[in-house]
Formats: structure tokens, C-alpha cells, sequence
């Protein structure tokens, strides 16, 4: 489960398993505007070879459609794309 990778590198608190190979990464309070806002990112893990795919499905910020208006969240994208690989330090 290529998933057990993001686990143990991330805390814990802030991640909500959605399925077999999908996370939620909860990002804690941000500041944006002189607003308060917490994001979700939801994110497949997938494994290819030696290297965690790590790609941005859907994400989601409180109270952000009724500050901004439900128009600026349809039209905003967060995408999140990442690998994490093995390297032999020897």
C-alpha cells in the first residue's frame, strides 16, 4: 500500500484516509486575504515502479464559497503533483 509511504512521512493528524489509494491532507488554519481558511487536498497515491505518485483529485476550503462567492470556487484550481523515490545514499 503506497499510501503507508505518505503516513509516515506526514503527520498523522492531518490525514484522512478516503479510500484504497486516496488521502486527505488537511492543511490547519492559512491565512489568505486577511481571511482565515483551512484547505483539503485529496490526493491519489499510486505506486509506479520504485516511485509514490502523489496527484491532486479534488480540494475544498472552509467557508471560502460563502466569503468569495460559489463563481471564484467553481473557477479556482489547486493541482498538487509530486513523486517520492528511493535513492541509495551508499
Amino acid at each position: 500500500d503506497p499510501s503507508r509511504i505518505i503516513f509516515a512521512c506526514w503527520d498523522e493528524s492531518l490525514l484522512e484516509r478516503r479510500g484504497a489509494n486516496e488521502i486527505r491532507v488537511l492543511t490547519g488554519d492559512q491565512k489568505f486575504l486577511g481571511l482565515d481558511l483551512r484547505f483539503n487536498v485529496d490526493l491519489r497515491v499510486e505506486r509506479v515502479g520504485n516511485v509514490i505518485e502523489c496527484r491532486s483529485i479534488d480540494w475544498s476550503a472552509s467557508e471560502l464559497e460563502k466569503i468569495l462567492g460559489r463563481e471564484f470556487v467553481e473557477d479556482f484550481t489547486l493541482e498538487i503533483e509530486g513523486d517520492i523515490e528511493a535513492v541509495d545514499k551508499t
